[in-house]
């Protein structure tokens, strides 16, 4: 009879190791799935470096102080592929910036239309494909105050909500007076 209530407890002791030896396995494997997954989809940031950039040919880049637009100009340089939903403008001085994003504030981003020749702002219009430029017009005096801007970055978001880090940043061309240089 003594064997036998030692074998029961030898029987469930080890039931009882092999069910805590479980649980421990899915409660670690829960949180490394979560942290793997969490930072996978951060790399997707990676695929945007080096693939958008402002563009300073023909001057188009400028910020015309008198009436405080900022024209930008940014092409998609590469070809890796990435979900490319949004974009966030970054302006200002060394010593102060200040960003914009694009899709929360169409009504005072506009793009370039090249097929009508006119500014719109009905929609979010990014470059979609390597060698694409599009031309972005930004009405900071829509602020309340005209900013001063000497230099820009832009930010890339993707999958809707997952901003990036800047994309590009470069000196921005003051101009004192004159009109749209389009």
């Amino acid at each position: 009879m003594g064997n036998l209530k030692k074998a029961q407890a030898d029987i469930i002791v080890t039931v009882l190791l092999i069910l805590i030896g479980i649980a421990a396995v899915s409660l670690i494997s829960y949180f490394v799935v979560g942290f793997v997954r969490n930072n996978l989809t951060n790399t997707d940031c990676v695929n945007t470096a080096g693939q958008l950039k402002i563009s300073l040919e023909d001057d188009l880049t400028s910020y015309r102080k008198a009436t405080g637009e900022l024209y930008v100009v940014i092409e998609r340089t590469g070809e890796k592929a990435f979900n490319f939903t949004n974009l966030i403008f970054v302006y200002g001085t060394s010593q102060s910036t200040k960003s914009l994003n694009y899709a929360e504030n169409l009504d005072m981003v506009y793009y370039y239309d090249l097929d009508s020749g006119e500014w719109k702002n009905d929609k979010v219009e990014l470059p979609e494909s390597a060698g694409e430029r599009r031309t972005y017009k930004i009405l900071l005096a829509e602020l309340g105050e005209i900013p001063e801007v000497d230099n820009l970055a832009i930010a890339p978001i993707i999958n809707k909500d997952q901003k990036c880090s800047e994309a590009d940043k470069k000196p921005v061309k003051i101009i004192s007076s004159g009109g749209a240089p389009l």
